[in-house]
């Protein structure tokens, strides 16, 4: 059914799988950047295995259990792979969208184990054209839902005639995934070796050595010590692959490093010290086995632990647009407004997330975290809070690291609202590099001071720094502007092309600046945008075509009482859309938000099937506005008709 995603569990569903019987499914909206560079570093990857796969992240419009697994620390991982212990395990959408926003890979699981696994490795791998069958299938699966290659994981004895076709298997996948999806993989579990054993090696050797060099990198097992990482970096460094080596590190204790749990990160520095990736699996853990209620701090805390162990990496691509929303929320706010009061979660509306939230220590005199209680647009948004004393009149705040080379005007915006504290400036600093130079642009709605003197250009060696003080006409040149709610404030900035032409934008940076006395400070951070001057909007997506028709009744015994509607819609530019929010009214009552969803689709329980009722659609934009109500799109849908 459309409502969820769901694994194709045998050898038989995935070669009968056809897209055209899935025109209504929801799929992935957001493509991984073009720009995404591979880096000579080693990487991490994510496995999330997680109470079977498809738990609350499988509803494709969401849920309303905001306590949810979500994960948030995307800038620490290079490659996500969502498994279960079924056949062809299709990523949920949110978890697509969520990694692709912040440039992470995402691979879908083959698995088969023990009898059963044997006599479907026996099926496929019978001959040539089967393989190339099954092949072509996986692509066109993964091209589909728009994730990004797969992970191979044969947990059974292969027969050993079959050896030679099982590697012509994992060359084929490799060769077609990479051919047809930009920054494709493709990686292999220490699992079979070349004799068709099922024996975990712990190392990569000349037992399972020809299954690495078949595809894009080997995931180990978990029960290595110090001399297997050695002679598996020996027999890397002859194809010089050592860092396509993913060293597994199991967080519910399997591996002997460090036993797990948040002393992972004892794997990770015996993994790091032989310059090979990690492959962390199940780090769900967190959410599994502590309080549920206490999963940000406990999540914070377990990713702390490994961040000196890993390696970050940028952000690639323009148009930057982030609300800071992490997915969920106790409430849904628009531009600052609550409309809708009852919690929910969506890893599809997970915006880009910001590098230093919850990674200050206790002795810092900031920080920023998460804020459930109010946002800007969504759940969420980013709040900071600083103390000022005489030797920290500055408090920085790293928000991204980027790499984007710059060749336009940028249009610049942010949207803050001051809790508590004595009046501050509040500054977003864009950091620039060329060649040799680098150069500092201020974004600030008034002149930040040092030394009493008020500063507009500053050199320091090489380091330049310019204050763009806002301007009103800089607001036009946004297209669409909103209107916000409870204290919101939205800045605009001009940084004109001879101010970044040929600059390569490295970090973005907020700063709050006091010039005299001393105190706390609280602000929210409800929303940034950095777009070049020829992506913004100036005018509203439109829908139109919008039908609402009663869901056919599929159940053993179908009811006279079915409340749910399939509701549709075409949208004039759907690339200029994130997402839909979907509200009811009737006569007596209100508009009432019911959900979301990415695409022009959705089904709608109304919980009644006795009164009229009118349907909205409204896009937000990928510039981070909706489209006002009274612009929307409406349906009035009669049920007496229906």
């Amino acid at each position: 059914m459309e409502s969820e995603s769901l694994p194709l569990k045998c050898l038989s569903h995935v070669l009968s799988w056809d897209p055209s019987d899935l025109v209504d499914e929801a799929r992935a909206k957001v493509s991984l950047s073009a720009r995404v560079r591979q880096r000579d570093v080693p990487r991490t990857l994510v496995c999330h295995d997680m109470k079977g796969g498809y738990q609350e992240d499988r509803f494709i419009q969401g849920s309303t259990n905001h306590l949810a697994y979500r994960f948030y620390h995307w800038q620490l991982i290079d490659t996500f792979v969502y498994f279960s212990h079924h056949f062809c395990t299709i990523p949920p959408p949110g978890w697509i969208d969520a990694a692709h926003k912040h440039d992470v890979r995402v691979l879908g699981t083959i698995i088969t184990e023990w009898d059963e696994g044997k006599e479907t490795c026996r099926q496929f791998l019978c001959d040539n054209s089967c393989i190339n069958q099954l092949v072509r299938k996986l692509v066109d699966i993964a091209k589909f839902y728009k994730f990004d290659g797969w992970f191979i994981n044969i947990e059974n004895t292969v027969e050993v005639e079959q050896i030679g076709s099982l590697r012509l298997f994992l060359e084929s996948l490799s060769d077609k995934v990479h051919e047809e999806i930009a920054h494709s993989q493709v990686l292999w579990y220490d699992s079979v070796i070349d004799t068709g054993e099922l024996k975990w090696q712990d190392q990569l050797n000349t037992k399972n050595r020809e299954f690495f060099n078949s595809c894009d990198g080997i995931f180990l097992n978990y029960a290595w010590d110090e001399e297997h990482l050695t002679k598996t970096a020996e027999i890397a460094d002859l194809t010089d692959r050592r860092l396509e080596v993913y060293v597994g590190a199991d967080v519910f204790g399997r591996c002997r490093p460090g036993r797990g749990g948040y002393n992972t990160k004892e794997a990770l520095r015996m993994i790091r010290k032989e310059n090979m990736s990690a492959a962390i699996f199940a780090p769900g853990w967190v959410h599994e086995t502590q309080d549920v209620k206490e999963f940000t701090t406990n999540q914070n805390r377990f990713w702390n632990e490994l961040r000196p162990f890993c390696y970050p990496h940028p952000i690639s691509y323009l148009p930057l647009v982030t609300s800071f929303c992490q997915g969920y929320g106790t409430k849904y706010f628009l531009h600052g407004k609550p409309v809708g009061v009852s919690p929910w979660f969506n890893l599809s509306l997970q915006q880009v997330q910001p590098w230093d939230s919850d990674t200050n220590d206790e002795t810092s005199v900031s920080k920023s975290q998460v804020y459930e209680e109010e946002a800007y647009l969504g759940g969420t948004c980013l709040h900071i809070q600083g103390q000022f004393t005489d030797d920290a009149r500055d408090l920085h705040f790293k928000l991204f690291d980027m790499d984007v080379d710059v060749h336009q005007t940028l249009l610049v915006s942010y949207t803050y609202r001051q809790l508590a504290g004595s009046h501050c400036r509040f500054v977003v600093r864009l950091e620039l590099h060329q060649e040799t130079e680098t150069r500092h642009i201020l974004l600030t709605d008034g002149r930040v001071e040092r030394d009493g003197q008020p500063e507009k250009k500053k050199q320091k060696n090489e380091d330049v720094e310019i204050l763009c003080m806002e301007r009103e006409s800089a607001a036009k040149h946004f297209g669409i502007i909103p209107e916000t709610e409870n204290y919101w404030r939205i800045r605009y900035f001009l940084v004109e092309s001879s101010l970044v032409s040929n600059w390569t934008l490295d970090t973005v940076k907020l700063l709050l600046h006091q010039q005299d006395g001393k105190g706390d400070c609280s602000f929210l951070v409800g929303q940034i945008q950095i777009l070049p001057s020829d992506c913004t909007l100036q005018n509203y997506p439109q829908v139109t075509e919008l039908t609402c028709t009663k869901c056919p009744d599929l159940s053993d015994t179908p009811s006279t009482d079915n409340s749910k509607y399939r509701v549709k819609w075409t949208c004039s530019s759907t690339s200029d859309v994130q997402y839909y929010n979907l509200y009811t009214s009737t006569s007596s009552q209100s508009r009432l938000l019911r959900g979301h969803t990415t695409v022009e689709m959705y089904v709608l329980d109304t919980g009644t099937t006795e009164t009229d009722f009118t349907v909205s659609v409204q896009p937000v934009t990928t510039v981070g506005v909706a489209v006002p109500l009274n612009n929307c799109s409406t349906c009035v849908v009669s049920t007496q008709s229906l």
